[in-house]
């Protein structure tokens, strides 16, 4: 097993990570947001949360998750510093892709407020690995978010849940949850980023059946938009809120995809009182 040290400093490749300093460098085009809220508002969701008598959480920011055979499923992101159960987010990487890379991509997307549960289907973290099959995929998730509530137990919520799937992982995310799975890791929302499924209207339906309430679909690459807008009407079909933004920066998490995953995930998570987005 590789050691927690090495990990922990790995940020990602590619252009998965990127730096603070380039957020700075523009917002990303996306259309006027719905409802109430105008540009001069400040759009932060702040988590209603009480506070408890947890000790704030602390030690390393990325573990390796071991389920209870001892296989290595993944890693978990982990919120530092909190001192209150916090929401899930499911981050499923892409075709040869790692859960660390995976992980500190999503966190620099989405912040640091939520626990970050990055499945892999390789023994190693370490090892570039694809997804074979929906019910493949479920079973890895189910055993990382048992493997991650084994360590901290009541800190994850078990509600308010994000499913985020980049490439293949969100090509694959109805088929995996779709497939009956752990009851007690339900995902009310979800975000697709570079990747939706060849039968939109079907794919529409698991996530549909699965309890999925609303889609925020984020495209990279210029000639993946139309499929993402295809994908939405699908969800939308099905009663399922879903709304495309384009980012740009090509079909990895850039700059630009970043900065518009980070400004769109309050609309995402707008009603769930344990979130906490900052823009």
């Amino acid at each position: 097993m590789e050691a927690r040290g090495r990990i922990s400093r790995t940020v990602g490749v590619m252009g998965l990570v990127c730096l603070p300093m380039f957020v700075a460098l523009g917002r990303a085009t996306q259309e006027p947001p719905a409802g109430r809220m105008t540009s001069t508002t400040l759009r932060t969701t702040h988590a209603e949360v009480r506070s408890t008598h947890l000790a704030p959480l602390d030690g390393e920011w990325l573990r390796t998750l071991v389920d209870a055979e001892g296989r290595t499923v993944g890693v978990v992101a982990v919120p530092l510093g909190s001192r209150e159960p916090r929401p899930v987010v499911v981050a499923a990487h892409g075709a040869l892709s790692r859960p660390d890379w995976m992980c500190g991509a999503t966190r620099d997307s989405v912040g640091p407020w939520p626990f970050i549960v990055c499945p892999h289907p390789a023994a190693s973290v370490t090892t570039m690995a694809s997804w074979s099959d929906g019910r493949t995929m479920r079973s890895v998730i189910d055993r990382a978010l048992a493997a991650a509530r084994t360590l901290f137990g009541a800190r994850l919520l078990g509600e308010e849940s994000v499913y985020l799937g980049h490439s293949q992982g969100a090509m694959s995310a109805a088929f995996a949850l779709g497939t009956p799975g752990d009851a007690a890791a339900p995902f009310p929302f979800g975000l697709f980023f570079e990747g939706v499924p060849h039968d939109a209207p079907g794919a529409a339906r698991l996530l549909q059946g699965a309890g999925m309430r609303r889609v925020l679909l984020v495209s990279g690459q210029a000639g993946w938009g139309s499929a993402h807008q295809a994908f939405a009407r699908s969800l939308r079909a099905r009663a399922v809120e879903a709304r495309h933004v384009h980012a740009g920066g090509g079909h990895f998490f850039s700059p630009s995809s970043v900065v518009t995953i980070r400004s769109m995930l309050w609309w995402l998570v707008r009603d769930a009182p344990h979130w906490h987005v900052e823009r």
